[in-house]
């Protein structure tokens, strides 16, 4: 399930939100949790139990951290290399099936592997880090497993600090108007930039980008062109689409892209692009 289709649009969505807003609100957590985790299985059962193996992993280790100070150093060294080592191997993986024609590359156990994996490797990072630093707020496990789960971030982020969402778990209000407005507008505006202007690119420089024996020097120039804005509208888009879905739940997640072809400088791109994983290599690499 992607967050732009029918299924995520018309059923998960308006579900979760039916819960969030009915139910008291000792059990709010439960509920998007839950949700969250139905989400995640929609890409198959490896799918979630890598998501809930990483929780699990991150949770102990964070305790460990805490609790052998003494040792905290070789514990969050090992963690981390743990956890770079599984994605790497997943990523290598699909690059070596993606070689074999009969073999889809992303896929294994015959269950498709969810797009998110780096994402909340780096979520889990962040967490270890901030509690090695002595920043990490103390959870219980629900709290750290929906910063982990949170399924409209799940996928493509934003990537969040741990203070940044568990601290709104703390003081979670009811959606109010405005909430909800913005929310709907970012579901719109997403929605626009990936089915209206990125499909709309797709397709023209997919005609250019098969054969481009068939074009002009200008018109293949003309198609990169396009295909740069169709990456920045497809990513752009499902980011505000999360941060939409976030908003009609009650979160706020962070701004991904500040206009980035503005820039006058690759510093200033790199600041305005994928904003939240140029914070997070800043902040933990």
């Amino acid at each position: 399930m992607q967050l732009i289709s029918y299924q995520f649009l018309l059923l998960l969505l308006p579900l979760s939100m039916i819960g969030r807003w009915a139910l008291p609100f000792k059990w709010t957590r439960p509920w998007l949790l839950l949700c969250s985790y139905l989400f995640a299985y929609t890409w198959g059962w490896v799918s979630l139990g890598l998501l809930l193996s990483y929780t699990l992993f991150g949770w102990f280790v964070g305790l460990a951290l805490v609790r052998w100070k003494k040792s905290k150093k070789s514990i969050l060294s090992l963690a981390v290399a743990l956890v770079l080592c599984c994605l790497m191997g997943l990523k290598l993986w699909g690059f070596f099936s993606q070689a074999d024609a009969g073999v889809d590359s992303t896929t294994i156990l015959g269950e498709t592997l969810p797009l998110g994996i780096s994402f909340y490797t780096f979520v889990l990072i962040a967490y270890l880090v901030d509690v090695f630093r002595g920043r990490a707020p103390e959870h219980e496990l629900g709290a750290f497993a929906l910063h982990m789960a949170f399924f409209p971030k799940l996928v493509a982020g934003p990537i969040t600090r741990p203070a940044e969402f568990l601290e709104q778990l703390d003081g979670l209000k009811s959606v109010g108007a405005d909430k909800f407005s913005a929310g709907l507008d970012l579901i719109i505006i997403g929605l626009v930039k990936k089915m209206v202007i990125a499909d709309g690119l797709a397709a023209w420089v997919g005609i250019v980008f098969k054969s481009p024996q068939d074009h002009s020097c200008l018109g293949i120039l003309v198609a990169v062109s396009g295909f740069t804005m169709q990456i920045y509208y497809d990513f752009s888009g499902y980011t505000d689409m999360a941060r939409g879905a976030a908003n009609l739940l009650g979160f706020e997640l962070p701004e991904n892209f500040r206009l980035p072809y503005l820039a006058t400088n690759p510093s200033e791109f790199w600041h305005r692009w994928h904003i939240t994983l140029s914070r997070f290599l800043s902040d933990y690499l």
